[in-house]
């Protein structure tokens, strides 16, 4: 009998996520924020110059990945205010609805979103339509991989970040991040990496912890690898669509040291998967104690 695989992906455009996505990345507080935003767009940039130090030590200190993002996914500046209010200090509210709301109020901003919105509205239907063609070889291969049961939903939340595209599974089981840049990017990189997003959302949880579990070196990192690969060796993506040579998502410097034991493990496990995902792990750690 035929399985079917019911989880839908629902895209969604929030204004305010936008900001917040902005004002992040403005101030460069991770390793992974995108420091050419503020190159690219220095007049928003100014804007909150200023209020960056404070803000980027609260996330550095306080509040990491997986903490304050859920809050900037309402559709209105006052549900906002108030989630943020009732679940921060006061005085580590003001430093983060300040500088957010400097953007999210500006003119120059509002324009700059909605004169991209038609953009973002005409390629998230494009995406609509390819991953229904694809959704569900997607889910068997992460089903199988993976040993996990799928959400029946997976929110998206898109937003425009130019000259590039990327994402992030940060928003505490709330759903993922994709981001879209305006320049002309192939419709299977987008997808790969989405697929990548969605891994991370279903497997990440358990994949660390039992890295953590069996004893391996630096288990964020081997996560991002395993990641990487499956979602980069997949077989995802039609040949009909035209990609760039060589991986999609190519794995991060500080990966590089594992990728190739974690490549040879994760390929075994996409061509004859006869072995637990808990064996799978341990093998893993074993190789690269």
């Amino acid at each position: 009998m035929k399985i079917k695989y019911k989880t839908k992906l629902k895209f969604k455009i929030n204004y305010y996520y936008f900001v917040f996505n902005l004002l992040d990345n403005f101030s460069c507080w991770d390793v992974h924020c995108r420091t050419h935003l503020k190159e690219l767009l220095p007049e928003f940039y100014k804007l909150v110059s200023e209020n960056l130090p404070a803000y980027a030590n609260l996330r550095k200190t306080k509040y990491g990945w997986k903490t304050i993002e859920k809050f900037f996914l309402y559709d209105s500046e006052q549900d906002i205010d108030l989630t943020i209010r009732s679940n921060i200090a006061c005085e580590d509210a003001e430093l983060i609805l300040t500088p957010f709301r400097k953007l999210a109020n500006n003119r120059l901003v509002k324009i700059y979103w909605y004169d991209n919105m038609k953009f973002i509205e005409t390629y998230t239907k494009l995406l609509e339509i390819l991953w229904a063609k694809w959704s569900e070889r997607a889910y068997k291969i992460i089903i199988n991989f993976f040993e996990v049961e799928l959400p029946t939903e997976i929110s998206v939340f898109v937003v425009l970040n130019e000259r590039g595209a990327g994402g992030g599974s940060n928003l505490s089981g709330k759903g993922i991040t994709l981001e879209l840049g305006s320049t002309n990017i192939a419709p299977g990189n987008i997808l790969e990496i989405l697929m990548h997003e969605i891994i991370h959302f279903v497997s990440n949880s358990k994949t660390i912890r039992l890295l953590v579990e069996n004893g391996a070196p630096e288990p964020n990192i081997i996560e991002e690898a395993i990641v990487s690969l499956l979602a980069s060796n997949s077989g995802l993506i039609s040949s009909k669509i035209k990609l760039s040579k060589g991986d999609i998502m190519p794995l991060p410097n500080d990966v590089t040291t594992y990728k190739q034991k974690i490549k040879e493990l994760v390929a075994a496990r996409l061509e004859k998967n006869d072995e637990s995902y808990e064996s799978f792990i341990k093998n893993i750690a074993d190789a690269l104690k």
